[in-house]
């Protein structure tokens, strides 16, 4: 009878335990998202809250970009025909700086809202509220974001598995799936990240003490590891290696279920179902005007205006064919990547219907497709053989893949 007593008293407490940890959970995400929704900036702008901060969007939800040119305070980088793609957010002429808001004036005499000391900017190819097609275009632009706290030394790195912590040279960071006693063996793999001697625990980061009297790192009450097989800054070899995983603060936009992730020679990329690499057709980038090019006798007619167009744009078609008929003429060698008819989009990859009728898979608003030289998983001749200048090809991330693109 005793012996029945005491175990029901302890099933009670292992079920109590649970119900408060699950209690304490759902009281963290609705005091983010409360924190997200009390808080504004000016023109409308609101703080959309994700896994590693919160996101700001402008007043009709639609989301905000910094530059990674704006380097120098008080000025914008982007003007002219950038502007055009990615235009500033304006302020009125009475809005007044504040608090992490400021102003800056740009070239035209307008004066725009800049974050943190990071000018704003909307994306012009953005189509629906939540739409992030900017994010990570020519590595250049990206996302605005209020980050979480982090104590000194703890860096968010975006990772082909999503945003992750990572300590101050951007190597990932990892916990146990399971607690555990790390001790010299499992240390010698995945070492315990140290805290400074007089580092304080706050929030959800808190202090370990370690037997030899140093002090290590932890978050949400798990002790952070690195790994030392990760040579590279955003590596996360470590995920997934004998019950252990990187911190994923956000994990990366949802992707239709036929896209699979191929290993190729540069890293992972995505591919079709068949595995087949897959190829986004970006836009040339914005550059200003160059000296025209001295007039020379064209075969195609047309051809003058378009290589004028180039200049612009900062890219050149590759032959008369291109003219004629873009990239699909009857010889070409890429394959368009056409929907089924139950596909649906989902994140950043929506559907662009065709002069033909039918609906063809794009991402971030660039068109996909597929190139007849890939003949196993992994190939890259799409851009290797010369024929692929203004196609990239994706990475699990979402990124544009080194080297690749316009």
């Amino acid at each position: 009878m005793g012996d029945k007593l005491v175990a029901n008293l302890q099933t009670h407490r292992r079920h109590h335990g649970v119900i408060m940890e699950k209690i304490l959970a759902a009281i963290c995400v609705l005091g983010l998202s409360f924190a997200a929704a009390a808080e504004t900036g000016p023109a409308g702008v609101q703080f959309q809250p994700r896994g590693h901060g919160w996101q700001l969007t402008d007043a009709k939800g639609m989301s905000l970009y910094t530059f990674v040119r704006d380097a120098e305070p008080g000025k914008s980088n982007c003007n002219g025909p950038c502007a055009e793609q990615w235009p500033p957010l304006i302020a009125s002429a009475d809005d007044q700086p504040a608090g992490d808001w400021s102003l800056i004036v740009r070239e035209n005499g307008t004066r725009q809202w800049s974050y943190r000391g990071q000018p704003l900017y909307a994306y012009s190819r953005d189509v629906s509220p939540g739409d992030s097609y900017g994010e990570g275009v020519n590595e250049q632009w990206f996302t605005a974001l209020k980050p979480i706290d982090t104590p000194a030394g703890v860096t968010i790195r975006k990772a082909m598995i999503g945003h992750v912590l990572a300590d101050r040279k951007g190597m990932t960071v990892y916990t146990a799936d399971k607690p555990k006693d790390c001790d010299s063996e499992c240390a010698a793999s995945f070492p315990p990240l140290l805290a400074p001697w007089m580092a304080a625990g706050e929030g959800e980061w808190s202090i370990v003490a370690l037997p030899d009297g140093s002090k290590q790192w932890a978050f949400r009450g798990k002790p952070l590891h690195r790994y030392i097989a990760d040579v590279k800054p955003r590596e996360t070899s470590g995920h997934g290696h004998k019950g252990w995983s990187a911190v994923v603060l956000e994990p990366p936009p949802p992707r239709p279920q036929w896209v699979t992730v191929i290993g190729g020679d540069a890293g992972p990329i995505l591919g079709d179902a068949k595995k087949t690499t897959l190829y986004a057709r970006v836009p040339p980038r914005m550059m200003r005007a160059r000296p025209a090019k001295p007039q020379i006798a064209q075969a195609v007619a047309g051809r003058q205006s378009v290589e004028l167009v180039g200049q612009l744009m900062g890219d050149v078609p590759e032959s008369d064919s291109e003219i004629r008929c873009g990239i699909e003429c009857p010889d070409s060698v890429w394959r368009p990547v056409i929907a089924g008819d139950g596909d649906k989009p989902v994140g950043n990859w929506s559907l662009v219907e065709r002069s033909d009728g039918r609906k063809q898979w794009a991402f971030k608003g660039n068109t996909l497709y597929t190139n007849i030289r890939d003949t196993k998983p992994g190939d890259l001749n799409g851009i290797r053989s010369g024929s692929g200048r203004g196609m990239q090809t994706l990475t699990p991330s979402g990124d544009q893949m080194p080297g690749t693109g316009a």
